[in-house]
């Protein structure tokens, strides 16, 4: 086996570079389905539009301003998996008020 499936990862926002503090949760699909059943059994499914978003605990760069991160926009934000896969998100912004701790990381 000895192949690396986690552990590391990157995320990007325009190009700059964000320290994972915690654990995150990226959803990157644009659609979901949920199954449809009749009484005969499955007749098919509804698909229906769902908004992507990633989120976690990330360090605080030097560089980087709280305003910086509240601004997000129209960001492209690409993550980087240990295993090679890569997720990006386009048009992406900032959803809500970001929490920051003693330990310089936000959410």
């Amino acid at each position: 086996m000895g192949k690396k499936i986690g552990g590391t990862v990157y995320i990007k926002f325009d190009g700059k570079q964000l320290t994972l503090g915690g654990s995150m949760t990226a959803m990157l699909d644009d659609s979901e389905r949920e199954g449809v059943a009749g009484l005969s059994g499955v007749v098919g499914f509804n698909e229906k539009p769902v908004v992507p978003y990633i989120e976690g605990e990330f360090f605080m760069p030097d560089e980087t301003s709280m305003d910086e991160i509240r601004d997000i926009t129209s960001a492209t934000i690409t993550v980087e998996l240990a295993n090679g896969k890569v997720g990006t998100l386009s048009e992406a912004w900032n959803k809500s008020a970001n929490e920051i701790d003693g330990e310089s990381k936000f959410t």
